[in-house]
């Protein structure tokens, strides 16, 4: 389906979204879906970014093939691998600079068979990763769950 409202954004700190019930997450507004964004601001102040990536893999790619491939592009970091519904998510569990978070997308970027260009393009467009982690009835049924750990309990 195509998003027919526009995407509001709001930025809430890390101490304030704990606080928040998750019944809110899902009933607050309808049809409204609640996404991570990748760039953060450190207790000093300096701008980082969670590394993330949205995986549109063609129909012949496994989410073996997935864990393998990003193995290979973020060599021995921690991370998870999420299944949305119809994709996959990828959250490293580190943090990574405004220039080492460029590299990274474009390495993704690379072989096309696993990522969406449109996803990467967004991503560089806005300055920073989105990936959702609620669910709508409508638009987006299925809540992301971890399918994969990578690195720490690999």
């Amino acid at each position: 389906m195509v998003q027919k409202t526009p995407i509001k954004t709001k930025s809430i700190t890390r101490h304030d979204f704990l606080k928040l019930d998750p019944k809110t997450l899902s009933t607050e507004l309808k049809h409204q879906v609640w996404s991570l964004t990748s760039k953060v601001v450190t207790s000093d102040g300096r701008t980082m970014h969670l590394p993330m990536m949205n995986f549109h893999p063609v129909d012949d790619i496994s989410t073996d093939d997935i864990v393998d491939f990003i193995k290979i592009v973020v060599p021995d970091k921690d991370g998870v691998v999420l299944h949305s519904g119809r994709y996959f998510h990828y959250y490293g569990c580190y943090l990574l600079t405004e220039d080492e978070w460029i590299k990274f997308n474009a390495k993704f970027l690379m072989p096309c068979v696993f990522v969406s260009p449109r996803y990467v393009g967004h991503v560089f467009r806005d300055g920073y990763s989105s990936l959702r982690f609620t669910n709508d009835d409508k638009y987006k049924p299925t809540i992301p769950t971890v399918i994969h750990h990578i690195g720490y309990k690999d």
